[in-house]
């Protein structure tokens, strides 16, 4: 049984993104503009100390610098993404920037490395470094808000009276801005307060994204104890995990935003990280410590994080979303003007 529709304002039957030819180049442009901001400038931010090292801000020197250099490069990444495709897929700069940040770790290592050089075979150590881990993965939040908030706004900006209508447009109301409390007072008529059924259904979007996620990436990541860390296995696990918990999330509960998504990301996250935390290894697994005790410590935080979010979103695009044009967009012309 679906959620609660009957405020058809703030909850609607989805309908399928359609994007032209010209909308799929666009798209790909903007992809691109993403990977290659963050492969080739965001890499002298991020490169480890060590040149066979992960990405990981708890091994860092000065990672407060690099957090702000990756902020500035996502918000540059969303503010161009969205001003090629922005108007054609709601948050398209939350995904460029997710895609650029998951790409750009592709360069580093993977767990393993923390798992051998910050921790070794020690189980107490293994247990605080999955709680750094879990701090750490809430600072690589900051970006996506960055991207949504930019994003956002630059919908605003581009809005004009009328030219939004149509199913291959997107409206500024469509961008998670528009629902993240606080932030949303950035657009202007959205400070009001939102229809209960809208906030009902995003939270248990959100609750179901966040269960079956976490069933699935444990299936998807899980194999023999004896197999390595490789960054084509986890992010398989992750894209699969979050893309199939968030379709059947938007599917059974249907979201004007891909917030209830993506909020589900560092839930996701931090649950895995408590368990490997808590937990206890398999026996023997000290003679072999390069392999991780757990397949939640398979991924590093920025993989969850970013490719997390961008699997979600995704499945938000190919859902569906609702209705794109109102007329709150006169609004943003008018402050724009």
């Amino acid at each position: 049984m679906r959620g609660d529709t009957s405020n058809l304002q703030a909850i609607a039957v989805p309908q399928r993104i359609h994007l032209s030819l010209w909308g799929k180049v666009l798209s790909g442009i903007a992809w691109g503009v993403g990977v290659g901001i963050f492969v080739l400038v965001g890499w002298m931010a991020l490169e480890p100390v060590d040149p066979r090292g992960a990405v990981a801000l708890i091994t860092t020197e000065g990672a407060t610098l690099v957090v702000l250099e990756v902020l500035a490069l996502s918000a540059i990444v969303a503010g161009l993404a969205t001003v090629l495709v922005g108007r054609r897929l709601p948050d398209a700069g939350v995904f460029a920037v997710a895609v650029g940040l998951a790409v750009a770790n592709l360069r580093g290592a993977t767990s393993a490395h923390l798992l051998i050089h910050v921790a070794g075979p020690d189980t107490a150590a293994r247990s605080a470094l999955a709680w750094k881990l879990a701090g750490e993965g809430l600072i690589w939040c900051l970006p996506v808000v960055t991207a949504m908030v930019v994003s956002g706004l630059v919908m605003c900006w581009l809005a004009h009276d009328g030219d939004d209508a149509g199913a291959d447009r997107a409206s500024w109301r469509d961008g998670a801005l528009a629902e993240i409390p606080g932030l949303k007072r950035l657009l202007p008529g959205t400070d009001r307060e939102q229809p209960a059924g809208g906030r009902i259904n995003g939270l248990k979007a959100c609750g179901l994204s966040f269960i079956a996620a976490l069933v699935l990436f444990r299936l998807f990541a899980t194999g023999s104890p004896l197999r390595s860390v490789q960054h084509g296995q986890t992010y398989f696990a992750l894209v699969a995990a979050f893309y199939l918990a968030g379709w059947l999330a938007y599917r059974y509960f249907p979201v004007r935003t891909p917030l209830w998504g993506c909020l589900s990301v560092p839930l996701v996250m931090l649950a895995a990280y408590v368990v490997c935390a808590l937990g206890s290894p398999p026996r023997g697994y000290d003679q072999v410590a390069s392999v991780p005790p757990a397949a939640f410590f398979r991924a590093l935080p920025i993989e969850y994080i970013h490719v997390g979010t961008a699997a979600a979103i995704a499945a938000f695009w190919s859902s569906g979303r609702l209705p794109a044009a109102d007329a709150g967009d006169g609004a943003c012309a008018a402050r724009r003007g």
